[in-house]
């Protein structure tokens, strides 16, 4: 069953209705023929499904979130009419054209949880139904023998609902973690607030572990406070405000936020492999940078008005005049090394910038750089200083303007643009939240599969859009 199987009484009665004509009679091109009419009449039920969701929408002033289901409609049916006059399409000379300059279409905010929770419930309902004559073709060209059909069908019924067990069972992704499917009523800031607490929780055992066995270092803090070594961690810095020892309490910060959340399964006991080298100035940051060894002088010069780089997997070094500055970077590069255990040198750009940024927003209250690839190695960049990274992001998907999770997939480092940056931080969160398990996978399946959508279908059992479908609903959880 179905992990929403009272959401399906309406849809199992469609699939029940359409499959009572049967499979064809093996004919070639009759048979063919009336494939392509089932197929046909599978794309105008669910395009009408889904142009009564987003009247439903319009009529509760969800207006963007009306425009996104009125756009998947015409994807079924390019004529379906009542769609294109939701989106102010006119008929002329007998084409629709479209707008030269369509109306902005902006979301009401949500008024309650249970609001949220609501519009959930019937996006579900809506999509399980859009999905079920999908799922009846694919029963149909089953029993007709016309396999790659069937999975043709299979995929758009997933496409359509995520919570369908016969179509990742027929599409061979029954392997695949599907926690996120289950509903939860903790939003971006209720999450963020927790995960800050688990780090806490994480950095005071440590402290407290130190404290009690100063051989928990395997090198504590010199006397001068330039030098500290942990386990999995190390540190040096001529920073006066940003001694050694508070750089490696900032890294086990940082791996106790993903250990507590279930990203990372348990402490790494292997040596030391990340290390951060930090400066108060450009003369000592240029000293280092001069004595990174396989280095080629053409590489370190291009790296002489940079802030910070990465000298070698798993070494960085920085350097700010600001302490605070430092500490983010630190709290932010931890998360890359986190995540590149998982996927050496593969983790796509999106999901390693919005897991460092989400972590350095959680722990330091903000994030004023980010990464981008110069010299084929990551330096830092500015980025503009914002106190409220999640109503951010729900603005831009209230207003319809969050960019598309395809393009996300395959930007490179810089291509990330502000807009990226905030989805990608976002839905980093949710899939943390949702399925720790299926984010996991999807690092891991980086260096496998052929696609970046691909890795995600693999790691979470439906295709990337569907994802991004519940996320967008999610961020309204305010």
């Amino acid at each position: 069953m179905s992990v929403r199987s009272p959401v399906r009484v309406g849809a199992l009665a469609v699939t029940a209705l359409l499959l009572l004509q049967g499979p064809p009679a093996h004919g070639g091109g009759e048979e063919r023929d009336e494939y392509d009419g089932r197929r046909r009449e599978a794309a105008l039920a669910a395009s009408r499904r889904l142009v009564a969701f987003g009247n439903w929408c319009r009529g509760r002033s969800y207006r963007a979130l009306a425009r996104r289901q009125y756009e998947a409609a015409l994807r079924l049916d390019p004529d379906s009419g009542e769609a294109r006059s939701a989106l102010g399409h006119r008929r002329e000379k007998g084409k629709w054209r479209a707008p030269a300059t369509p109306e902005p279409s902006i979301d009401a905010a949500a008024s309650s949880g249970a609001e949220v929770t609501r519009l959930e419930r019937e996006s579900e309902t809506a999509h399980a139904e859009a999905a079920a004559p999908f799922a009846a073709l694919a029963a149909w060209c089953a029993a007709a023998g016309l396999e790659p059909e069937a999975r043709s069908a299979w995929s758009d019924a997933l496409h359509l609902d995520p919570g369908s067990t016969e179509a990742r069972r027929a599409l061979n992704l029954g392997d695949s973690d599907t926690a996120w499917l289950r509903p939860s009523e903790e939003g971006p800031r209720v999450f963020a607030a927790r995960c800050r607490g688990i780090a806490d929780r994480g950095l005071k055992e440590f402290r407290d572990r130190v404290a009690g066995d100063p051989s928990a270092l395997e090198c504590g803090p010199t006397a001068d406070g330039t030098k500290a070594v942990e386990a999995r961690f190390s540190a040096t810095s001529t920073h006066g405000e940003a001694p050694a020892g508070a750089l490696v309490e900032d890294m086990v910060h940082a791996e106790s936020l993903w250990r507590g959340v279930g990203l990372v399964l348990a402490r790494s006991a292997k040596p030391v492999r990340f290390r951060v080298d930090a400066v108060a100035s450009k003369k000592e940051y240029l000293a280092l940078l001069d004595a990174v060894p396989d280095r080629s002088p053409e590489w370190k010069a291009r790296k002489a008005d940079t802030g910070s780089v990465w000298a070698h997997d798993g070494w960085v070094i920085c350097w700010a005049r600001r302490a605070e500055r430092i500490r983010e970077r630190v709290s932010h590069d931890t998360a890359h090394f986190l995540f590149d255990r998982y996927a050496p040198g593969d983790v796509p750009p999106w999901l390693a910038e919005g897991g460092a940024m989400f972590t350095a927003t959680v722990l330091r209250g903000q994030s004023e750089c980010f990464c981008v690839v110069s010299g084929a190695s990551a330096v830092d960049r500015d980025a503009k200083v914002r106190e409220d990274w999640d109503g951010e992001t729900c603005a831009l998907v209230l207003r319809g303007e969050d960019p598309p999770i395809g393009d996300l997939l395959v930007a490179g480092w810089n291509d990330l643009g502000r807009a990226s940056l905030l989805k990608a931080r976002s839905l980093v969160a949710w899939m943390a939240l949702h399925s720790p398990l299926a984010l996991r996978a999807a690092l891991r399946k980086s260096t496998k599969e052929a696609t970046p959508e691909s890795a995600l279908l693999r790691a979470f059992g439906a295709p990337p859009e569907t994802l991004e479908r519940r996320w967008r609903l999610w961020v309204r959880r305010q």
